[in-house]
């Protein structure tokens, strides 16, 4: 199934996929049957998939020719000490109680899902096509 980028423009998948993923991330810590917390898992599985891949391309765009390497090290980078970072705190809530950092982690996400839908930092993600290169022949 293709997503629909060409439409809307990449930012609002970003938006709604971290939206979605923290929200489907805050069910793991709470208790529910089995088969509820397995669909959870898939459709967040999903979603990231989707939102990460749309990230990648977005990044790719807004980056200048040439540099696309650096920048997709430097973010690849930034997500591998997020996810370090996040694995500590992660552990240190859980001494709290077993489900406080799934509810936490999901919070953080869906937030700032929320906080991108501010106008600020909407512009910061428009990507303008650069003017100097001339458009493909066709």
């Amino acid at each position: 199934m293709p997503v629909p980028t060409h439409r809307r423009g990449r930012y609002w998948l970003i938006v709604i996929s971290t939206i979605a993923i923290g929200l489907a991330y805050g069910l793991y810590g709470l208790p529910l049957a089995p088969v509820v917390l397995l669909v959870a898992c898939s459709v967040e599985g999903r979603i990231a998939a989707v939102g990460r891949s749309v990230l990648d391309g977005l990044l790719a765009d807004a980056t200048p020719p040439g540099l696309q390497g650096r920048v997709q090290a430097n973010f690849a980078t930034a997500t591998a000490a997020g996810r370090l970072m996040g694995s500590v705190g992660a552990g240190l809530l859980y001494l709290l109680r077993p489900g406080v950092p799934f509810i936490v982690g999901g919070a953080i996400c869906a937030l700032t899902g929320l906080a991108l839908l501010l106008p600020s930092l909407a512009r910061l993600f428009v990507v303008t096509p650069p003017t100097d290169t001339p458009s493909p022949q066709r």
